[in-house]
C-alpha cells in the first residue's frame, strides 16, 4: 500500500476516500461475509468467500459458504459458475459493470458518471457515503459504503423490495499482483450454458 494512500486517509471525508481508493488501488484481494435481511430485518441468507480484483473491471468473486459459486470477469465477459447446478451464465461486462455495485469496487475511477455520491452519518466509527444510481436501477435503490482508514470495509445494498444485503470486507491486501489466471474461465464440458444479452 502506498504512503500516499495511508496519509491521505487521515481526516479525509468518505467521498475523497472513495475517489482515492478507485484511482490508486489497482489490485486487491481479501475475504467477505454477506448477510441478507428482509424489509422487517429478518435474516434470509448468509454467505462468505474470497475475492480478487484488478482494475479496470477484472475480478473473481468466489462464494465458499453455504455452497460453491464463482463470478469471474476478464473485463469483457462475466461468467457465473454454479457448481451444484452445473450451470454457467454468460453475459457482457460492458453494460453490466458500470452501473452495478461491482463498479464501485472493481471498475474505473469515473464513479460520478454513474452515481450520485454524498457523505452521510453512520455507525461503527467509519466514514460513510451513499451512492444512488443516476440512471435508476430495478435491482437496488441505493448503496451505502463505510471506510476504515483508506479501505472500504462495509457495504449495504437496499433492494427494490426493501431487502438489504450487508457486505463486510476483511483481510484486504492491496500490495498484490494477481495473474491473469484468476480472471479467465473455461466452461466445463457438459455444463448447461445460459447466455444473457
Amino acid at each position: 500500500m502506498s504512503f500516499f494512500i495511508s496519509t491521505y486517509a487521515l481526516g479525509a471525508e468518505g467521498i475523497e476516500l472513495l475517489e482515492n481508493f478507485s484511482k490508486n488501488v489497482k489490485n486487491a484481494q481479501g475475504e467477505f461475509d454477506q448477510t441478507v435481511v428482509d424489509k422487517g430485518g429478518k435474516q434470509i441468507d448468509q454467505s462468505s468467500g474470497k475475492f480478487v480484483f484488478s482494475r479496470p473491471g477484472k475480478f473473481l468473486w468466489q462464494y465458499t459458504v453455504p455452497f460453491p459459486q464463482e463470478m469471474i470477469c476478464n473485463g469483457k465477459t462475466i461468467w457465473v459458475w454454479d457448481k451444484d447446478l452445473n450451470q454457467v451464465t454468460v453475459r457482457s461486462a460492458k453494460e453490466t459493470i458500470p452501473q452495478s455495485p461491482a463498479a464501485i469496487l472493481f471498475g474505473d475511477s469515473n464513479i460520478k458518471k454513474y452515481w450520485k455520491v454524498k457523505d452521510i452519518e453512520g455507525g461503527d466509527n467509519l466514514n460513510w457515503i451513499e451512492l444512488v444510481p443516476i440512471a435508476g436501477n430495478l435491482n437496488f435503490s441505493k448503496i451505502t459504503m463505510g471506510f476504515k482508514g483508506d479501505l472500504p470495509v462495509k457495504m449495504e445494498f437496499v433492494g427494490s423490495l426493501g431487502e438489504t444485503s450487508k457486505l463486510t470486507l476483511k483481510n484486504v491486501v492491496t500490495d498484490v499482483s494477481p495473474g491473469s489466471k484468476f480472471f479467465s474461465f473455461e466452461i466445463p464440458k457438459g455444463a448447461d450454458v445460459v447466455r444473457l444479452e
